[in-house]
């Protein structure tokens, strides 16, 4: 089973972008395919393919393959041209069985424990979050989602605008999951933290629980009290941070164990988990995260009179909610 994950990353690269790298590299089941403008200056490996490209290379492959009415002015509009990869990308793909993308927001855990074979060649579509989204490798699979695409959110608008409609994150789960003939494998074990908020919670989970998560070069664990007051563990596909802003200070090379905590990554040698998760916050830290909150909030909104239309991304986000169903068909 061969898998491809198509990577454009253009401008300022993350401060986690080294334990992106290297979780990348960790992952030699899946070749990795970085297409930036970017020096890279690390070690180079066998499963990650860098291409240096520009936007205008980007808008040329868009041109051909989509429609040349289309072209992105800014790196984040690729979202919305993310189901199209295998298309924009199909001589990077073409000896593969499936194709995908992912953000760099996130460091992967060991996915070979998460991506069984026999599942997956059963399947049509692993995963529907977009954060990290499988397809299989089938021009008709692909034309297919964007025909169901054009017919329920008039695709053409979408993609001659300006405005970042996160095709990838709401319309196309919605679409993919309302489909009869499509096989989803949707794995939920993934740990998509909530941005704004003192503790580490997750967005999936209808249990409010605060996590710690440990990174050993391989694997990601979270830890997490159970109802039995004691500290119980998880294996995860990958850790999520969203928006939150972290610290980042790690040393690869350090046998030291890697922990994401509420602010920050870091190396930490020793570290009692369970004084760490009971940690109460002061009245200071508590008003600091809520004002991040409300920041936010009003940035939002803000974003949403001044670059876009407010009433149709009500509208467009409400219709990606009556369609999706979640669910899993294998």
């Amino acid at each position: 089973m061969k898998i491809a994950v198509i990577i454009p990353y253009f401008g300022d690269l993350p401060k986690n972008f080294e334990l992106w790298y290297h979780s990348c590299a960790q992952n030699k089941s899946i070749d990795w395919f970085l297409i930036t403008d970017n020096e890279i200056n690390l070690p180079k490996i066998d499963n990650i393919k860098i291409t240096n490209m520009s936007i205008a290379d980007i808008n040329n492959r868009i041109q051909s393959e989509i429609g040349e009415q289309y072209k992105i002015s800014k790196p984040y509009k690729l979202c919305d041209f993310k189901p199209f990869y295998g298309l924009i990308f199909k001589d990077f793909v073409v000896n593969y069985d499936f194709w995908g993308y992912c953000d760099m927001d996130l460091i992967f855990g060991d996915l070979n424990n998460f991506l069984p074979i026999e599942k997956l060649k059963k399947t049509d579509m692993f995963q529907l979050w977009g954060h990290f989204t499988l397809i299989k490798n089938d021009d008709i699979l692909i034309k297919q989602i964007k025909r169901e695409l054009n017919q329920l959110f008039n695709l053409d608008t979408i993609l001659k605008s300006e405005v970042v409609w996160a095709l990838d994150e709401f319309a196309m789960p919605a679409v993919m999951s309302k489909l009869n003939n499509i096989v989803l494998y949707n794995n939920s074990i993934i740990a998509d933290i909530v941005p704004y908020n003192n503790k580490l919670y997750l967005s999936h989970c209808e249990r409010k629980t605060n996590y710690i998560f440990r990174y050993d070069g391989k694997s990601i664990y979270g830890y997490y009290i159970d109802e039995k007051n004691t500290v119980a563990k998880k294996e995860f596909m990958y850790v999520h941070f969203q928006k939150r802003k972290l610290s980042v200070n790690v040393d690869i090379n350090s046998n030291s164990n890697i922990y994401i905590t509420e602010n920050s990554i870091s190396n930490i040698e020793k570290i009692d988990i369970k004084e760490f998760l009971n940690k109460k916050y002061n009245k200071v830290e508590k008003i600091e995260m809520k004002f991040a909150r409300i920041k936010n909030t009003v940035n939002k909104i803000w974003k949403l009179i001044t670059e876009r239309n407010l009433t149709k991304t009500i509208k467009y986000r409400k219709r990606c909610d009556e369609l999706f169903v979640n669910k899993s068909s294998i």
